[in-house]
């Protein structure tokens, strides 16, 4: 399979750019009392929020447009859609504290 940034629709595309940048913008605040640590990243939560909503509309338009009607491949936007489900769960876990936590 040949993949080319045209053959996905703007929120295909819009996926890719959400899903990069929440691993290199970061706001962290890391709280400790005592024994107790929270850890929160507002950049990673904000992106993991819209990588979700832009693999959910780059999903839709491939699972509802016919292949021979669209300007996109549908192919390609399913994988980089479901790929930005992965990752917006990713980073919807860093940003909660749960994954990578320094806690």
């Amino acid at each position: 399979m040949n993949f080319a940034w045209s053959d996905l629709n703007r929120a295909a595309q819009g996926t890719i750019i959400c899903a990069i940048l929440g691993f290199f913008v970061q706001v962290r605040t890391l709280s400790v009392e005592g024994t107790s640590c929270t850890f929160t990243d507002y950049a990673a939560l904000v992106f993991g929020a819209m990588t979700l909503v832009a693999a959910g509309l780059a999903l839709r338009a491939a699972m509802s447009t016919p292949e021979v009607d669209a300007d996109f491949r549908p192919d390609s936007v399913r994988l980089v859609a479901i790929g930005g489900l992965v990752v917006a769960a990713i980073h919807l876990l860093r940003g909660l504290g749960i994954l990578f936590s320094p806690c």
